[in-house]
């Protein structure tokens, strides 16, 4: 199959109600960078363009509104917001974190099952439309460390690299990347095994916000409190540490 021109992407791209911005196209699975009619930037291939998908941070958006509608968890923004990431390739925690204090955790499972890049992909984009929809101020990510697996730990090099482009372009400052071992000790976190580690995570978010959560989002909520004593600094100051 001949390679695509630029001028092809971006008419691909204008039948699928994008407009192209920029990446180095490769092939059909090539990540670049599309701004949606709502001026959303959202990262795309051109395979999902032919699919005449839908604005990822679009669809954020009508998930907020309905949990608004049905629930009314998500409140209006009343100072910094960070948004934590215990970042993962299948099932990662995120917690919102407001003025010092968590106002919304969950777990985001990527449906991709079978190509790792797409599931980076999917979770990238899904990242987008919550820096968005939650009116994000800083963005906190935790770091990669080598377990005994390398592929597993180049595949968690690929995934943080792209969150960390994603959270650059939209937000226009650096991304707060933090190892486990800074935010654990930060918020007390002990333990001689990574389960004792979760338990005692999730000890620590139950006794300190009397909260019940599950491992994954127990990790991103002591993520975000970590971030979030940095974030005490001056902007300015922040912005360039």
């Amino acid at each position: 199959m001949a390679r695509l021109t630029l001028e092809q992407i971006k008419e691909t791209a204008k039948e699928a109600g994008f407009e192209y911005l920029s990446g180095d196209y490769q092939n059909l699975k090539s990540v670049l960078m599309f701004k949606c009619g709502n001026n959303h930037s959202v990262p795309l291939t051109v395979t999902k363009l032919r699919q005449k998908v839908s604005c990822p941070v679009c669809q954020q958006f009508e998930q907020r509104d309905k949990i608004e509608t049905d629930i009314g968890l998500v409140t209006s923004k009343k100072g910094m917001r960070i948004l934590a990431l215990d970042n993962a390739t299948n099932i990662s925690g995120w917690a919102v974190i407001e003025n010092g204090k968590p106002i919304e955790s969950g777990i985001f499972k990527a449906q991709s099952s079978h190509d790792q890049m797409e599931r980076i992909i999917e979770i990238s984009q899904w990242l987008s439309g919550m820096i968005y929809a939650w009116e994000i101020d800083f963005l906190g990510l935790e770091d990669v460390y080598y377990s005994g697996n390398a592929q597993t730990l180049i595949l968690l090099s690929k995934l943080l690299g792209v969150l960390d482009y994603i959270g650059r372009e939209i937000l226009e400052k650096p991304t707060i990347v933090v190892s486990p071992s800074t935010w654990r000790s930060h918020c007390g976190v002990k333990g001689k095994s990574k389960i004792k580690l979760k338990e005692s995570a999730q000890s620590y978010v139950k006794e300190t916000f009397g909260i019940v959560a599950s491992q994954d989002r127990s990790d991103a909520i002591c993520l975000g409190i970590y971030v979030s004593h940095k974030c005490r600094f001056d902007t300015e100051e922040m912005v360039s540490w």
